[in-house]
């Protein structure tokens, strides 16, 4: 029994590795492929067609979107929320109902990421849904995610509902993307999307 976890962990790690070669490849295509792969390691940071996603993401590639959206239902939360990351990235205006749909999700993270996509989009479609959310959502940080991406899409409504947001968070956690958010906010200036530091990294190794 430890001998077959030991290969199926070792064969996860294989892949995982492959997909991170298919990525400085920018083989996209050989990416789309994993995402069919049902291979997973002891811990959700081991699966390998999210990994294939969040790669995905990175590259930019325009194909990948109606592949993302097949898993959109998938079993495993930690999938559902890099194809939703993911399709943000792609800026995948054909995938709006998709992610306003997932804003119904029964797991927050899942949620807090498809909240934060329509910002990267630009989806203006999305803002009634996120409104919702704004104004429905039990958690606190979907609710932030939602306000920070109605800033980004111009919605001048939000700005004044952003000391609100941050107040049912502890000051400890607004580091640098809350503080954007509230000078934005306070200032009247446009907010983009926020830089997360692995994402700054991977911009500068494509660079």
């Amino acid at each position: 029994m430890k001998a077959h976890l030991f290969l199926r962990r070792r064969k996860v790690r294989d892949e995982i590795y492959r997909a991170l070669m298919f990525e400085k490849e920018r083989n996209a295509v050989g990416l789309i492929h994993m995402l069919d792969s049902d291979l997973r390691g002891a811990s959700k940071q081991f699966i390998v067609r999210g990994h294939a996603a969040t790669l995905l993401g990175r590259l930019g590639d325009p194909r990948a979107i109606p592949y993302l959206m097949e898993l959109r239902h998938d079993p495993e939360e930690t999938v559902r929320v890099d194809v939703m990351t993911a399709l943000g990235k792609l800026k995948a205006r054909e995938a709006e109902s998709v992610l306003i749909e997932a804003l119904s999700e029964s797991s927050w993270v899942v949620r807090g990421s498809a909240a934060r996509a329509p910002g990267r989009l630009g989806s203006a479609g999305a803002i009634p849904a996120l409104w919702n959310v704004v104004d429905s959502d039990p958690d606190r940080w979907v609710r932030l995610d939602a306000i920070e991406a109605l800033v980004i899409l111009g919605d001048e409504t939000a700005r004044g509902r952003v000391p609100e947001a941050l107040r049912a968070i502890s000051w400890r956690a607004r580091g640098d993307r809350w503080k954007r958010l509230r000078y934005a906010a306070e200032s009247g200036e446009a907010l983009s999307p926020y830089a997360f530091a692995w994402e700054r990294r991977y911009e500068r190794r494509a660079g």
